[in-house]
């Protein structure tokens, strides 16, 4: 009597479900990484004109905020030229690529990879001045009135040292297989088991910058621990203003660490596991999960936890319709006799309306 084997059909988890479905949305997910990408670009210029305008943000943490919007700006630019724009007009451009040199190429993709190396030394040294600010709160201006010239040099000169290996390999642009007037530019790996020199550069950017986020975080929260801690002791009043500011800005910048965190987690594992069954699903996400990361979390989380600058951002930006239209709703108080005071509300609006 013969054996006869059947075979069971595999179980779908919820997992791979959800995996299926994010690849479905394949061809949406870029849309929606252009949309969060042009609004956090254009939060950042309001951002950075307020910076500008008011004398007392001009100090090293929104300094180097200044520097990491120019180096989202410009990584920005890059990814719009080699990928995104080909996206938004249906590969429009293929003619006008395929009369472009070689440089050109690398120079778009120089510009994302040197702004994603840039941007994380930005972030890092955003953390330095929450470590200085809890550290030496005296001397916190002081020290970074020497750092900053250096941090910069270090943001836009460190990447240099191995980005400038894109000018050295070939570009090649090809048709995709289903739309022929759509474009794809890749670069030819160095050899045929290993990834080209792009997801490579990204790799261990993403490694050293885990590491130094990792004692960062530990650093800060720590010592930020510790202060506090004796500062309540003392039960010194005279810097709690100064102590939330500090607090809030410390919450922004572990909020947009956390945010370039996963980008370098999804990299890495993009280039240990570049045959995991979670790679398209992964590849579908990286564009919106980017955007979210870096120009998203830092341009918008600002708006959010530090009060002082939301108030200045609105009052520099509201419609002056709505300023001149705003009901004057202040209190003058008058004394009375015997310690009292009478508490009156203007109402120029109201009896403006009357007349």
């Amino acid at each position: 009597m013969s054996n006869i084997s059947t075979t069971q059909p595999q179980e779908i988890t919820l997992y791979d479900q959800i995996l299926q479905l994010i690849v479905s949305l394949n061809s949406t997910f870029p849309y929606v990484s252009i949309v969060i990408n042009i609004t956090s670009l254009i939060t950042y210029i309001l951002e950075i004109v307020t910076i500008l305008k008011h004398k007392k943000f001009h100090t090293p943490f929104y300094w180097l905020f200044i520097i990491r919007a120019i180096t989202d700006f410009y990584s920005s630019f890059g990814s719009y030229a080699n990928t995104r724009l080909i996206v938004i007009t249906r590969g429009l451009p293929y003619r006008l690529y395929l009369t472009f040199p070689n440089w050109v190429f690398a120079l778009f993709y120089f510009f994302v990879l040197h702004g994603c190396g840039a941007n994380n030394l930005a972030t890092i040294f955003m953390m330095l001045t929450r470590l200085t600010a809890i550290m030496f709160l005296m001397k916190h201006d002081k020290i970074w009135k020497k750092l900053l010239p250096l941090s910069i040099i270090i943001i836009f000169g460190l990447p240099l040292l191995d980005s400038y290996i894109l000018f050295l390999d070939t570009y090649v642009i090809i048709p995709l297989p289903n739309e022929q007037n759509m474009t794809l530019f890749i670069i030819p790996p160095k050899m045929h088991d290993k990834p080209g020199p792009y997801l490579y550069i990204s790799f261990y950017y993403s490694i050293i910058f885990l590491v130094a986020c990792a004692i960062l975080n530990f650093a800060i929260l720590f010592i930020y621990k510790v202060v506090k801690k004796s500062v309540n002791q003392r039960g010194d009043g005279s810097t709690d203003n100064q102590t939330r500011i500090e607090r809030n800005l410390l919450i922004y910048a572990l909020g947009t660490l956390f945010g370039h965190a996963i980008i370098a987690i999804v990299t890495i594992f993009l280039y240990v596991c570049p045959t995991s069954h979670s790679t398209p699903a992964l590849f579908s996400m990286l564009p919106v999960v980017t955007d979210i990361g870096t120009s998203g979390l830092s341009s918008w989380l600002l708006l959010f936890v530090s009060e002082d600058f939301r108030n200045k951002f609105i009052k520099d930006w509201k419609p002056k319709y709505f300023s001149r239209n705003s009901p004057n709703n202040s209190s003058n108080i008058i004394s009375i006799s015997n310690n009292r005071h009478l508490n009156v509300r203007t109402v120029n609006n109201f009896v403006s309306s009357l007349n």
